[in-house]
């Protein structure tokens, strides 16, 4: 009797363990929307995607840089910001849990799960003389 106890105690901690990575997942969904359309998203460096798209971001503790690049429109950054995913207090059971939620990155969310970005048009050389030519002939 005593070792059945023990057994269920031990099997409601594994359990009971790693609740934000099994309510909340590995990571989030996120919409990156454009003016204009199907602009490329890179994440530190590694093209994910285009938007006016879900993108699925992996949980992480290290921060995330994200780039809208279009061709003829200024590149935007954009750093996502995390917070602390409560979920992962159900941990309080033990140590265990809150190790694989912080291997898995779910002790962090993303705050914002869109974002709206308006790209704004790259000025030219040829650009520039116009309007310096459009602001000498007066």
């Amino acid at each position: 009797m005593k070792y059945c106890k023990i057994t269920l105690a031990l099997v409601l901690i594994i359990m009971c363990s790693s609740c934000a990575t099994l309510l909340s997942g590995e990571g989030n969904t996120i919409y990156f929307s454009s003016s204009p359309e199907n602009a490329k998203i890179f994440v530190n460096g590694e093209h994910v995607g285009s938007t006016n798209q879900d993108i699925r971001l992996k949980n992480r503790m290290k921060k995330k840089e994200v780039e809208i690049v279009k061709e003829g429109y200024e590149t935007e950054r954009i750093e996502l910001e995390t917070s602390f995913d409560k979920v992962s207090l159900l941990n309080i059971i033990g140590l265990y849990g809150f190790i694989v939620d912080w291997a898995a990155g779910s002790l962090v969310k993303y705050d914002s799960v869109y974002y709206d970005i308006d790209l704004k048009p790259t000025i030219t050389a040829s650009d520039s003389l116009n309007v310096n030519n459009l602001s000498l002939a007066k």
